[in-house]
């Protein structure tokens, strides 16, 4: 088991350990307010009560105590309609008191283990490995050499018997199975059913129709290509399967006044894979969100001082804030209530919540968060920083390196003759090519490069911590693997290459001087004949 993954689980067991020990402290003190409350009504008691038996509510049942989360609300709701001025009528007092013994016999009992028990982090990639079984006269050779040029590592089989025996000895990220089905029996698909069943299952065949695609999704099959099968939408499938390309954490920002409960939702998310953060003081929010620029603010709705409303106003001011997504967290049961506080955020979660629905919501809200920034900082066509984007990114991380004294590297890089691609084949397949070669960028560099589509045809990337002979050599070979694709047309298949230009931060400090002298770069390795990459120097400045 991932020690990470061991250590929250560890740290989990430990608060539902804490929580169970300090909890009849917490009763204690609630009994001690409530005889000071009955000896003479005190609205400063009052509200003390309220919002400690609203706090307890929120997170008991998280944490196993169900029951102490349904007394605590009981009481809550009967000090709410007490009136400040007045003695406590004794049938209210009685009714009180009566969920008050109830709480000192829960907090001697166990908490309840079978409570959910959250989601786990996400598993790690599957691997490289893909294992092809060739039914469709050698095609899969042709094939595997195109998917090895992304980084994959291919086993070929071509006996289903053979495929089987090595299942059982190693699982592969997919399988993807080649064979002729022009004149056969849709029901012959099911034979793969066995296979699909142990790892995600890909079909590339000569028949298309809807009986034989219906039969494949019942036979467990996820993907069905026909052949010759587009490279860039295989591979886009074939990531997905091997959780290539893994999106980095989500970054949550929690901010809840009590202590167990923060503890509770930040660990829950983190056994999760997200990045978290959270503070108790809500004053301390807007240094919060400058250090850690979450993509999500989990918020309670009542805390001292100030209320969850008046804190997202507060955060809203801030235009850079704007787009970041604030969801509520509160025992508050009241509909109406729940729908006010809604036009000052973005969703609304009660308290108790199980830790799959808390995750589940969070997830949810990042993902689309970041879908919606994508639209914004993203190219279209290939997924990659537009042009501003990057640029800006440019300026970041050169200020960045200049001031820890580290080194970085930009590539200026174009597709040659692209005009020609365009004017023989059309845009669609200029599109294709374009998009192969984002793909290959993707796959071969690291994921603290920023990749960017400049325009057109012109790519721009940012290496960190990189001198440009590193570069160089990493670019170089990404050139030659670019050049050995096969770029499938209706007349038939062409090849493409790309030219290069690179510079690192030991000839300037300023973005603009390094762009243009990076083009320069890139300008001569185009007059030299194409196809090659050149170092920038002072010349090009």
């Amino acid at each position: 088991m991932n020690s990470n993954v061991s250590d929250i689980q560890a740290r989990l067991e430990r608060l539902h350990q804490d929580y169970a020990r300090q909890l009849p402290d917490k009763i204690a003190v609630i009994d001690r307010l409530w005889q000071q409350l009955l000896t003479a009504p005190d609205a400063t008691i009052r509200q003390e009560l309220i919002r400690l038996c609203h706090t307890l509510a929120g997170s008991g049942a998280s944490y196993g105590f169900a029951q102490v989360t349904a007394a605590c609300r009981q009481i809550e709701q009967a000090l709410l309609n007490l009136d400040d001025r007045t003695e406590i009528p004794d049938a209210l007092s009685q009714q009180i008191n009566l969920h008050l013994n109830q709480l000192r016999e829960l907090s001697r009992q166990a908490p309840d283990k079978r409570m959910d028990p959250g989601a786990k982090a996400a598993d790690p990639s599957a691997g490289r490995l893909i294992y092809i079984l060739d039914e469709a006269d050698h095609y899969a050779h042709e094939l595997a050499g195109e998917i090895r040029n992304y980084g994959y590592t291919i086993e070929l089989f071509d006996e289903p018997r053979l495929l089987q025996q090595q299942l059982q000895q190693q699982l592969p990220a997919a399988i993807v199975l080649t064979c002729s089905l022009a004149e056969t029996d849709p029901t012959e698909l099911s034979r793969f059913a066995p296979l699909a069943q142990q790892a995600p299952t890909l079909l590339i065949t000569d028949n298309g129709d809807t009986a034989h695609r219906l039969q494949a999704v019942r036979s467990g099959i996820q993907a069905y290509f026909l052949k010759p099968a587009n490279i860039i939408d295989l591979i886009d499938t074939l990531d997905h399967f091997s959780h290539e390309e893994p999106h980095p954490p989500c970054r949550i920002l929690i901010v809840e006044d009590s202590q167990p409960a923060a503890e509770f939702y930040a660990a829950h998310l983190q056994q999760a894979g997200m990045e978290v953060q959270y503070i108790t003081d809500p004053m301390q929010i807007m240094e919060a969100i400058s250090g850690f620029s979450p993509e999500l603010i989990l918020m309670d709705l009542y805390m001292p001082r100030c209320s969850g409303k008046e804190l997202s106003e507060l955060v809203r001011q801030k235009e850079s804030n704007l787009a970041t997504p604030i969801v509520f967290l509160s025992a508050e049961s009241d509909l109406e209530k729940q729908l006010d506080v809604i036009q000052h955020g973005d969703d609304f979660l009660t308290k108790p919540i199980s830790a799959a629905h808390l995750v589940a919501a969070v997830r949810s809200r990042t993902r689309r968060f970041r879908e919606l920034r994508a639209l914004m900082l993203r190219d279209s066509l290939t997924g990659l920083y537009n042009h501003t984007t990057l640029f800006d990114l440019f300026h970041r991380e050169l200020q960045r390196a200049s001031r820890h004294g580290d080194m970085l590297s930009y590539v200026m890089l174009d597709i040659d003759r692209f005009k020609q691609v365009n004017d023989n084949y059309g845009h669609g397949i200029g599109d294709q090519v374009i998009q192969s070669l984002s793909r290959l960028l993707r796959q071969r560099l690291r994921g603290s490069d920023y990749i960017g589509r400049y325009g057109g045809e012109e790519f721009a990337i940012i290496m960190p911590n990189t001198p440009a002979e590193a570069a160089s050599e990493v670019i170089d070979t990404i050139r030659i693997d670019f050049a050995r694709l096969r770029q499938h047309t209706h007349d038939g298949e062409i090849y493409c290459t790309f030219s290069a230009g690179v510079i690192d931060s030991t000839l300037s400090d300023d973005a603009g001087n390094l762009a243009r002298a990076a083009d320069a770069a890139l300008y001569r390795a185009k007059q030299a004949g194409r196809n090659r990459l050149m170092l920038a120097d002072k010349t090009d400045l």
